[in-house]
């Protein structure tokens, strides 16, 4: 009987790594081992496999939370792949497919999130002429917050932002209001630095309606508003992070109302500040939340000294792309 043969060929690599990768916002595990390990990473055998048995802590490969650090070093990869002249093409082909699939996965550079803001505002003003005392609080107000990020650098991204409230402000029983209902705008751009997993600053500037409580009279008061120019740095910082996803954040900021003129208003420097905490949620690449804030401005016109207060709950969602 005649006995046939096959010729097999045997390609091995190896690749050695002396350091450990610590993982960034919008990393993925596949575009890791695809930029730092030669070699595929799906299949029998592929790095993926070889990833997950040299870092047991990695409970779920679809989850790497930010500043996770993973073992890359010793990582040695033995590709052994074994080619008859019959299974020669098919398999070029298949190791073609899983590259082209591979070079699909990219960072994301950049993210937008959308805040449903409710809030309660409350504006105490003193007339400087009169000397008479006003006070104002607003129903429960709505608003709509939207912030778009593009990623610069690992740690730099521009922010642009901008939000937009809805309030109906009411008085004491003996006083009236002109025109108790009252929207306010405020758009804003700057940079945003991320130190690290743990703690991100921004530093922004931007134009906002701020409103002045007036007296008409003793017993009636007007809401006017004037478009001013503010400068802010604000900080969220990581207080407690979760395996699962979940992390309990701190915020706050603190900022400059530039002095401007409106009209009959001259307005002088005035100062705001803001703190809250949140809850956050992140799963691959869309997040969840809901946070809670309270703030305060002081402001100051030819006409008014006045504080104005506010007390906010937010619903956050954001997503990279």
């Amino acid at each position: 009987m005649k006995k046939g043969f096959i010729f097999t060929t045997l390609l091995s690599c190896t690749a050695i790594y002396g350091n450990t990768y610590i993982v960034k916002s919008g990393d993925t595990l596949s575009d890791i081992l695809y930029e730092n390990v030669s070699g595929r990473v799906y299949g029998k055998s592929g790095n993926l496999a070889k990833f997950l048995n040299q870092n047991p802590h990695i409970q779920n490969p679809n989850f790497l939370p930010v500043g996770t650090e993973i073992n890359l070093d010793t990582f040695s990869l033995i590709q052994t792949v074994a080619i008859t002249k019959q299974e020669e093409a098919p398999q070029l082909t298949v190791l073609k497919e899983e590259t082209s699939r591979e070079k699909t996965h990219k960072e994301s550079r950049q993210s937008l999130s959308a805040h449903l803001n409710f809030n309660y505002e409350s504006i105490n003003a003193v007339d400087k002429s009169s000397n008479v005392n006003g006070i104002t609080n607003s129903d429960l107000g709505v608003g709509l917050s939207l912030a778009w990020r593009h990623k610069l650098s690992p740690k730099l991204s521009f922010l642009f932002d901008t939000t937009f409230n809805k309030y109906k402000f009411k008085v004491a029983s003996n006083k009236s209001l002109v025109e108790a209902s009252q929207t306010n705008l405020y758009v804003g751009t700057g940079i945003t630095y991320s130190q690290n997993d743990k703690h991100e600053y921004s530093l922004r500037g931007g134009l906002s309606e701020t409103f002045f409580l007036s007296t008409k009279n003793n017993s009636t008061f007007e809401i006017d508003k004037v478009v001013l120019p503010s400068f802010d740095v604000s900080g969220k910082h990581s207080l407690k992070k979760f395996k699962s996803g979940y992390s309990i954040d701190g915020m706050w900021s603190t900022g400059l109302v530039l002095p401007g003129s409106h009209g009959s208003y001259d307005s002088e420097l005035g100062t705001y500040w803001n703190l809250g905490a949140g809850s956050f949620y992140k799963d691959d690449r869309k997040s969840y939340g809901i946070s809670f804030q309270y703030g305060q401005k002081s402001i100051e016109t030819n006409f008014v000294e006045q504080t104005t207060k506010d007390i906010g709950v937010g619903l956050n969602m954001g997503f990279d792309f």
